[in-house]
């Protein structure tokens, strides 16, 4: 009775302890009965597992949990039950097979079973069992193979080179690029080292290993030692079993930046040749690249404060409000608008003490939505100086032209002209005492004549050569009077029309039309024998033209030529031509046999409709020929 009680107690106790046991485990605690061929227990975290109650196990049949059982792991599980059925005690066997739980779904478990009690003839009456769930365990490998071919795949389909390699830098994978750049197979390389195969240089293999240790990401570029004059961009990116070495070839680009870096600096050597001074204006304004004359040129610098990183448009501060700031500024910000695509301005500055004079041109330029302004500001000071000195010296030219015109004029009128009178009076005196010698007169006679006709042309040509009144009485009246004189000297027909007001062109342009015509005529006298003259002069706000036509026997071998076109041998034409480059102006000739036509065009600005009481033309037109702003 005694044995029976302390047999219950001891039997309690471990029930007690089995209980407790199967409440802190993790695993599914289970008994099966073996010779019922069903579970006796099942515990209660078979529902995290499987989905249902552990009180369900008494009706857990052998055959029912074989429903239970994956049928390709039904075999095994049979196998593993009659192995069970063959054990001794304290030896554990173990299974994996996957069972379904209440949702369909299989799930990886893993039984671990022993011997729990034996019958009076030793058979194996119980076996106790833990199971585990294994499902993430299980399938992980099978993700992992999954995750390993899609990324054989993308690497695979990149045109980069991979290689893979262990902390020991042992290549444990390439891909397809990788194969075909170094030229080896897979799996012939696998297992070799890295400074094997790809014969880096010292700093890449240290990177490498840097990589590896210090689990940093590195990137280079270098050449490579495998394929001399290659270029490669290589990424190392530490792994966890080592590193991956991702590498391209980038010869070709490398070859691309030499020659845009090459193309770069002689462009910049380029400009840095010109003492144009050159800027590039982005879209904002500012200024991000210059030449050593921008650099250099204080004129510029004392207008805009300009240097690289600078705000070229400084000058359209509201505060500044003189007119050449304004014009500068909005023809610049229509270039950089887009409204022009060039603009060119001239415009005066002070600078280091003195006023200089500069001319900005401006020009836009675009390039895949990049848009830039390329400005060149010219130093014009020089030019104007020179300009005004050959003004200067031209003005003393035809000054003394003019002194030795009237002087000539003065000793053919005073002393040859003298001279011939005398002549022909003492003749007269010796045709009166040769009445009686009927040769010697008639011979006297003709000497008679031919000393008057020597007058007349004589006449003829000291008006032409002596200085008119054209201060006193003006252009058109100066012309009148001197076309009358000349057409009774010569017998000619002469015509003259004047359309505008000639007398509010400079002095100095009516002394010059006026010494063209005399050119002309004097031509015209000379070699043209010609009946009649036309002279036409027309003046419009921008231009003045004068057209002399005659109906002589034109310039033979010259049908017609342009201001480049040939000249004639003599000073009359070049003479001319002289005169109106002086003023900007140009002379076209057209002849043929029913005579010859002159026409000069002289074009006029604003500043050249001054009258000699206002004898100012602004200094800066003159130094850019009269138009100081032009787009």
């Amino acid at each position: 009775m005694m044995l029976n009680r302390t047999a219950r107690d001891r039997e309690q106790r471990a029930q007690h302890m089995l209980r407790r046991v199967v409440g802190v485990s993790p695993e599914v605690i289970y008994v099966y009965h073996v010779p019922w061929r069903r579970i006796a227990f099942l515990g209660h975290r078979v529902r995290e597992v499987l989905g249902f109650a552990s009180s369900r196990s008494h009706r857990f049949k052998l055959v029912d949990f074989e429903g239970l059982v994956h049928p390709a792991d039904l075999v095994g599980f049979r196998r593993h039950l009659a192995a069970i059925e063959r054990a001794a005690d304290g030896e554990i066997l173990s299974r994996e097979l996957r069972i379904k739980g209440t949702d369909g779904r299989y799930r990886w478990l893993r039984s671990r079973d022993t011997v729990l009690a034996r019958t009076d003839g030793g058979a194996v009456a119980k076996v106790v069992g833990a199971v585990a769930n294994i499902d993430e365990v299980k399938r992980a490998p099978a993700a992992d193979a999954v995750s390993w071919s899609r990324l054989d795949d993308v690497l695979a389909t990149i045109g980069d080179c991979y290689v893979a390699v262990d902390r020991h830098l042992r290549i444990v994978d390439m891909n397809a690029e990788a194969e075909s750049w170094l030229k080896v197979r897979r799996e012939d390389v696998i297992g070799h080292t890295y400074g094997d195969i790809v014969a880096p240089p010292a700093d890449l293999a240290e990177a490498v290993q840097k990589a590896i240790e210090e689990r940093l990401p590195r990137r280079m570029e270098m050449q490579s030692r495998r394929r001399p004059g290659t270029w490669l961009d290589l990424h190392i990116h530490p792994s966890r079993g080592g590193a991956s070495v991702l590498f391209r070839d980038i010869t070709e680009r490398k070859r691309a930046e030499r020659e845009a870096a090459r193309s770069r600096q002689l462009l910049q050597s380029s400009l840095d040749t010109l003492s144009t001074q050159i800027a590039i204006l982005d879209e904002a304004g500012t200024i991000v690249a210059t030449n050593k004359a921008w650099e250099g040129q204080f004129g510029a610098q004392a207008l805009w404060g300009a240097g690289v990183g600078s705000d070229h448009l400084v000058f359209c501060d509201p505060a500044r409000r003189d007119t050449e700031a304004r014009g500068l500024c909005k023809e610049l910000r229509s270039v950089l608008s887009g409204e022009k695509k060039t603009a060119r301005l001239a415009y005066s500055a002070e600078a280091g003490g003195q006023r200089r004079w500069f001319q900005l041109s401006a020009a836009r330029f675009e390039w895949d939505g990049d848009i830039q302004l390329i400005v060149a500001n010219e130093d014009l000071t020089d030019v104007r100086q020179a300009k005004e000195a050959l003004s200067e010296l031209s003005g003393r030219l035809s000054a003394l032209r003019e002194e030795e015109r009237q002087r000539i004029a003065q000793e053919l009128h005073d002393s040859t002209a003298q001279h011939l009178v005398a002549a022909t009076l003492n003749l007269m005196t010796l045709k009166a005492k040769s009445l009686s010698y009927p040769g010697v007169h008639k011979l006297l006679e003709n000497v008679e004549s031919s000393l008057e006709e020597a007058t007349r042309e004589l006449r003829v040509f000291t008006y032409l050569l002596h200085p008119l009144a054209l201060e006193n009485d003006g252009l058109e009246k100066t012309l009148r009077n001197y076309l009358d004189g000349f057409g009774r000297r010569t017998r000619m027909d002469v015509q003259l029309s004047v359309a505008g007001n000639i007398e509010d062109l400079p002095f100095a342009l009516q002394c010059g039309i006026l010494r063209i015509i005399q050119e002309a005529l004097a031509n015209v006298h000379r070699h043209a024998a010609a009946t009649h003259v036309s002279v036409a002069l027309k003046m419009t706000p921008g231009a003045l033209r004068l057209v002399f036509a005659d109906d002589g026997r034109g310039m033979p071998g010259e049908a017609e030529q342009g201001e480049a076109g040939p000249v004639r041998r003599g000073m009359g034409i070049p003479g001319m031509r002289s005169r109106l480059r002086d003023f900007g102006g140009s002379l076209a000739i057209r002849s043929g046999s029913h005579g010859t036509t002159l026409s000069a065009f002289v074009p006029l600005s604003p500043a050249n409709h001054w009258s000699p009481a206002s004898d100012q033309a602004p200094l800066l037109a003159v130094a850019l020929d009269g138009n100081p702003h032009q787009t």
